[in-house]
């Protein structure tokens, strides 16, 4: 019996010993996007959210809900884009990754592109609010082409025009039997896009001009299946081809480099870096 009561009482002890679970990540603040493209969004206590990407004049708003590890976002009637569901995975109470559902009709959506185009967000700091600053300040900080002291400069925006066009290109190709526009890719890709700007290289912008941007030609018509490297195939790029929709390969690569820090360039599989000069 004595043996039976200590026992009991080395039980009791080890439940008291017990760690307390550690409280569950919440989504209400405001975080800045590391991938796959610099921007911003605030989640309120009270069911909507705000977000924005630089070089996007407009700010993005609408409500959300959360159930389980799913995350829908429902953009407000005067705000741009359609319902977007996310599956929401923490990487501790700082950082959140969300993974978009592909809707049914979408059709199949391979991993690859599914992890290209996953928000990896951080928790902001304090002081940080949502303006283009702290969304610049949001990039990798150990991609070689970030320098998170300095202010934004054109080859940000760049970047991250033109990771928007290249995930339209994915995006495309999805609704397309996994195949690169044929003929063409600007018009094509507007309706993936939804902002003309986003064809512009800013540094051209800068001096009165437009476009700037190239595409792989080796990607047209072809099918995603058969591109055996998509983290090396060159997809979009400053070029020296200025005209709307260029079609070239990377000998027409801008020389001298567009930016200070040298040419941008994406890649089949959806990620961008820049070249250094």
């Amino acid at each position: 019996m004595r043996r039976l009561s200590t026992i009991l009482w080395i039980l009791v002890l080890l439940a008291g010993c017990k760690k307390a679970a550690a409280p569950t990540p919440q989504l209400v603040g405001t975080w800045v996007a590391m991938a796959p493209m610099p921007q911003a969004f605030s989640f309120s206590t009270n069911g909507t959210y705000q977000s924005q990407t630089v070089g996007d004049r407009v700010l993005r708003y609408g409500s959300y809900v959360v159930k389980g590890n799913t995350l829908t976002l429902h953009p407000a009637i005067s705000s741009i884009g359609e319902d977007m569901t996310f599956s929401i995975s923490f990487d501790g109470p700082e950082k959140v990754n969300l993974k978009p559902v592909p809707p049914p009709e979408a059709g199949k959506v391979t991993p690859e592109m599914l992890e290209a185009m996953t928000i990896r967000m951080r928790k902001a700091g304090p002081g940080e609010i949502l303006n283009r600053e702290a969304i610049a300040r949001s990039q990798d900080p150990n991609d070689a082409l970030v320098a998170s002291a300095r202010p934004p400069s054109d080859s940000d925006e760049c970047v991250s025009r033109v990771k928007q066009i290249t995930l339209g290109l994915l995006m495309y190709s999805q609704d397309y039997d996994d195949t690169f526009p044929q003929q063409s890719w600007q018009g094509p890709l507007f309706p993936y896009v939804k902002d003309l700007s986003v064809f512009d290289c800013p540094a051209l912008q800068k001096s009165g001009g437009r476009f700037g941007y190239a595409l792989n030609g080796g990607l047209m018509g072809t099918r995603m299946a058969v591109i055996k490297q998509p983290d090396i195939v060159p997809a979009v790029f400053d070029s020296n081809l200025l005209g709307a929709g260029a079609i070239g390969d990377i000998s027409n690569l801008a020389n001298p480099p567009r930016h200070a820090e040298g040419n941008t360039m994406s890649y089949a599989d959806g990620h961008v870096k820049v070249l250094p000069p």
